[in-house]
């Protein structure tokens, strides 16, 4: 079964608007970074990783919706903190 293609260039946009880094996506995805970098190389996704982007994405918009993220006491957080801030709020998603 073949899956629509995301628009990873728009999912990059909202990686950079919720402040994270290429480590901290990967570990929200349960990927590598070698495979996120491969995607963005415009290589096929696996059924399995194209469900867990678009479930992550979605959890993403979401948090930023509902917890109005980044909030300025976020951005003024080092990256560590807001990575463990947003895990925490990320968790209550699953």
């Amino acid at each position: 079964m073949t899956h629509k293609p995301l628009d990873l260039k728009k999912i990059e946009v909202l990686r950079r608007q919720m402040m994270l880094t290429v480590g901290n996506f990967t570990e929200l995805l349960g990927v590598s970074r070698a495979t996120y970098y491969n995607w963005l190389k415009a290589h096929e996704m696996r059924h399995d990783n194209h469900a867990k982007m678009v479930a992550t994405v979605r959890t993403l918009l979401a948090i930023m919706v509902d917890h109005n993220w980044p909030t300025p006491d976020v951005i003024g957080m080092a990256q560590r903190d807001r990575f463990t801030k947003l895990k925490e709020i990320f968790a209550t998603y699953e």
